[in-house]
């Protein structure tokens, strides 16, 4: 019971409640074909960017190569369906 109380969980149930109000309003104007690789490219680069803020990871050079082929896939991907 006393995880229910602890900063860090309520602010975690409020972060994931905030996500999926977002995901909802991205879906009621986009396709799902357009959303979901753009919502996953952004949780991606997100959470690296927290990983080496956070937690001091290190950004090696095929982090680095890895975030960019998927940024490019990104926008492959956006421009084939528009």
């Amino acid at each position: 019971m006393h995880l229910f109380t602890t900063p860090i969980f309520l602010a975690a149930c409020l972060l994931y409640a905030l996500s999926t109000v977002i995901w909802v309003a991205l879906l009621s104007r986009f396709p799902l074909s357009q959303a979901y690789p753009l919502v996953i490219a952004i949780s991606i680069i997100l959470t690296t960017t927290l990983g080496i803020t956070l937690f001091k990871e290190t950004l090696t050079l095929d982090k680095i190569f890895g975030l960019l082929i998927v940024g490019a896939g990104v926008k492959i991907l956006s421009r084939s369906l528009s």
